[in-house]
């Protein structure tokens, strides 16, 4: 004879707090696999940004290179051009130097040889030519015309240049007394004198002041 329950026929059955728990217990799982792959999608989506940031900087980079290669070549090129023209450049410094050095040789050489034609005195040389020339009222004149060259090693400050004249209608006598101012070593001054056609020139007269 006993005094315990009868489980009866359909055995043990759980209450509701445990199928609570076990709810409870799967959407946690749920849950927690859902954080799981929206993690991965995220960090996925993460590394497909940042892959595509690294293109993008890589392709910038990229061109940033080709354009200093570019600039590179040309500045090579430039260079190159630059050396050539500098090279050119150099050569004729040296040609016109080697000309120069020759015409200064022949400079001295012409310095001596006109030293030693110089006089060392104050000298001057002269010559003359009488021409026609057409005066006023398309009468008819002479020119006498005088050139003067200094042929000493310093300069003149003046010469006297006097020529005598005769009259062909009385015989009579006289002077025209000209000055010239200043004719440095180995250079010339003309004057000009003019006559008219009854005067004979008679002489020509040039002296240093």
């Amino acid at each position: 004879m006993s005094n315990g329950r009868s489980l009866g026929s359909g055995g043990f059955k759980p209450n509701g707090s445990l199928s609570n728990i076990i709810v409870v217990v799967l959407v946690v799982v749920v849950l927690i696999l859902c954080a799981g792959v929206f993690l991965m999608y995220n960090n996925e989506k993460g590394a497909n940004n940042d892959a595509a940031a690294a293109k993008q900087a890589f392709g910038a980079l990229n061109d940033s290179y080709n354009d200093l290669s570019g600039k590179y070549t040309a500045l090579v090129a430039n260079n190159a051009d630059l050396k050539e023209r500098f090279d050119q450049l150099e050569t004729k410094y040296d040609n016109v130097s080697t000309d120069y050095a020759s015409l200064k040789n022949q400079s001295d050489t012409m310095t001596v040889k006109v030293g030693e034609f110089l006089e060392s005195e104050p000298t001057v040389a002269y010559n003359y030519r009488i021409t026609s020339s057409l005066g006023a009222n398309n009468t008819s004149d002479m020119k006498l015309t005088v050139n003067v060259f200094n042929v000493g090693n310093s300069d003149v400050s003046s010469v006297l240049v006097k020529v005598t004249i005769q009259s062909l209608a009385d015989n009579s006598t006289g002077e025209l007394v000209r000055t010239i101012s200043s004719i440095p070593s180995l250079s010339s001054r003309s004057i000009d004198f003019t006559l008219d056609n009854s005067t004979r020139v008679q002489s020509v007269w040039v002296n240093i002041n």
